[in-house]
């Protein structure tokens, strides 16, 4: 019979596990990997204009977006000018007088918003998706901004009353009531302006005027650039009308304190009465009428 030293007798016993897995745990780790799917890949976006002759490269990352020059142009009196063909040899718009669909025209737009961009193309091709029809309040105020740079609200008319719409001002509403308008909860505001969208800018800035206790001063957090400027310039003047609303209540109010209490025996005809009466009882004469 073999003997084992006790060096490799403790070396075989640390070999063997405490406690083999059990079934149950084997059976719950399988039913587990079952059940996790693979996550989907995101749902690719459709092309705005497969044939179009004009590629838009926006933004620093100069993302391309395909577009028609036609319908572009159309929409946008700003992009009609940048898109109409040129004879000279050094600028861009050059390019769209050989312009096709095999060769399209490149136009860079380093300064722009991407994803605005994008928004802008694909309403006015009709090509809307889920991801427009959603959009952020931030997002809504950055396409807004786009919108009035190129001049093309008027072609965004649907579109502009759908991210308008009454639900999607209630932040700003609540903001208004909450008496807390900072932390960008007037985004809303800013692209009813940019939008020029006449009937929500001014229900939101009646709102505004007449519910907001203190100043204005939180419109204008965490923006900078134009967007900041405007913000400013709405907050004076939402503060002015304010200011001659108070004013304005101030005068009715004293003017029915100061007012003089009109008695009933003030009134003339009152008074002749009395003194008529008083005269009867004094000197007998029913008929009597002292003179005023």
């Amino acid at each position: 019979m073999e003997h084992r030293s006790a060096s490799e007798t403790n070396s075989v016993k640390t070999s063997i596990p405490n406690k083999a897995p059990s079934m149950s745990s084997c059976t719950s780790n399988s039913r587990d990997l079952q059940n996790q799917k693979p996550t989907p890949p995101p749902t690719p976006r459709p092309e705005i204009a497969p044939n179009g002759e004009v590629i838009l490269l926006v933004g620093p990352d100069l993302q391309p977006i395909r577009v028609h020059a036609l319908i572009l142009a159309d929409a946008s009196p700003v992009f009609k000018c940048l898109l109409k063909p040129t004879s000279s040899t050094y600028t861009e718009p050059a390019a769209m007088l050989f312009a096709t669909t095999d060769s399209p025209a490149h136009v860079t737009l380093p300064e722009d918003d991407p994803q605005a961009i994008e928004t802008i193309c694909r309403v006015v091709h009709s090509r809307v998706d889920d991801a427009v029809c959603d959009l952020s309040d931030d997002e809504v105020l950055r396409v807004a901004i786009a919108a009035d740079k190129y001049d093309c609200t008027a072609a965004m008319g649907l579109a502009v009353r759908h991210w308008l719409r009454a639900d999607k001002l209630e932040a700003i509403k609540n903001a208004a009531r909450d008496r807390c308008i900072g932390f960008r909860r007037g985004d809303m505001l800013l692209a009813a302006y940019w939008f020029k969208c006449e009937p929500a800018f001014e229900e939101l800035t009646s709102l505004l005027v007449t519910s907001t206790v203190g100043g204005f001063e939180g419109l204008v957090d965490g923006r900078d650039g134009p967007d900041e400027i405007l913000a400013w310039r709405l907050a004076y003047d939402l503060e002015r009308h304010r200011n001659n609303l108070r004013l304005s209540l101030w005068t009715a109010i004293n003017e029915r304190i100061y007012e003089p209490v009109s008695l009933p025996w003030n009134i003339r005809p009152r008074l002749q009465y009395k003194r008529n009466w008083f005269g009867s009882r004094v000197y007998g004469g029913g008929d009597l009428a002292v003179g005023v």
